[in-house]
């Protein structure tokens, strides 16, 4: 591919890109609600505060305070650890209850159980940031809930995020969502996915890259 062919592609992509938060906003609930954001300070999760915050509901940030901890000085902050080795969640109590938890970033099944089995009779709903990489074959077109995932192969990312799922859906029926993302980006990205090929592209004339360079790729911006 020609990096003039790549760059005429990618206009579309930059103004999207480029847009505020505001111009995604639009109102999902009538009511204020109190909210507990699972991280909150790294790549998704300013995203998803800013969003919440935007359409007025309340807000609290469960984390560490190591990543950004300067961020949204206004909002109610309980810190913590949670970790494969050993997790601290005694600051979320055991009376606090909050309409919707939302769950932005874990890759292993057993923190998400250790969350779920402390809040699942104090939260109305329970969302989690998965990933397509629960899916077991990409060769199907037409992928959706009901396609076979890594359920049952524990231990890595896939298996992990798929295990979180079913986790979910076996404790909090008809209470808990999840998002199959595919390659999230955007503000506060600091991975090299998506940058990698524009690298590529600044340096070279003409790169050897992956398909037939009309193979569909989807990237959701992290807003």
């Amino acid at each position: 591919m020609k990096r003039r062919d790549f760059l005429a592609g990618s206009g579309a992509l930059g103004l999207a890109l480029s847009l505020s938060p505001a111009a995604f906003a639009s109102p999902l609930s009538s009511r204020k609600l109190r909210i507990l954001v699972l991280g909150g300070t790294n790549f998704v999760g300013p995203a998803v505060v800013e969003q919440a915050l935007l359409r007025g509901h309340e807000v609290t940030l469960f984390n560490r305070g190591i990543t950004r901890p300067w961020l949204f000085p206004d909002l109610e902050k309980l810190r913590g650890v949670r970790h494969i080795d050993g997790s601290d969640l005694s600051s979320l109590g055991t009376k606090r209850r909050w309409d919707a938890v939302i769950d932005v970033w874990p890759e292993h099944s057993a923190l998400v159980r250790e969350t779920v089995d402390l809040l699942r009779d104090r939260v109305d709903y329970y969302y989690f940031v998965s990933s397509i990489a629960v899916y077991q074959d990409y060769s199907v077109v037409g992928l959706d809930e009901t396609s076979l995932t890594h359920v049952n192969e524990p231990g890595w990312y896939g298996g992990e995020k798929a295990l979180a799922e079913k986790i979910l859906s076996d404790l909090l029926p008809e209470r808990s969502g999840v998002a199959r993302c595919s390659s999230i980006t955007g503000m506060r990205d600091d991975g090299v996915t998506f940058s990698y090929w524009l690298q590529r592209y600044a340096k070279f004339e003409t790169v050897m890259a992956p398909g037939s360079g009309e193979d569909p790729v989807q990237l959701v911006d992290a807003r």
